[in-house]
């Protein structure tokens, strides 16, 4: 909490989008969304354009079954069993 108390001071307005993305009163939020089998195989930048062009969420993190987190992985290939972390205004259906 330290850290984004420090880039809010030093990043003008930055405390605005944490305000939105912390709190589920209004806005957009994360969400964690199981990988469907059609996507298994396929590319992280595939699904991000996708899920932006049809859900205007933002895909930004995968969660692999290990336990652990892939942020905006540049060649990452979907396998079974991760879970997507997605910005979004409501929980997307894949």
């Amino acid at each position: 909490m330290v850290f984004l108390l420090a880039q809010a001071a030093l990043n003008r307005g930055l405390m605005s989008v944490f305000s939105e993305l912390l709190t589920y009163q209004r806005g957009n939020q994360f969400y964690r969304i199981a990988i469907t089998s059609e996507w298994v195989g396929k590319t992280f930048l595939g699904l991000f354009i996708h899920i932006k062009q049809t859900h205007n969420g933002i895909l930004i993190a995968v969660s692999q079954f290990q336990g652990t987190f892939q942020i905006n992985p540049g060649n990452y290939i979907f396998q079974e069993q991760d879970n997507l972390i997605v910005i979004a205004e409501r929980e997307i259906k894949l």
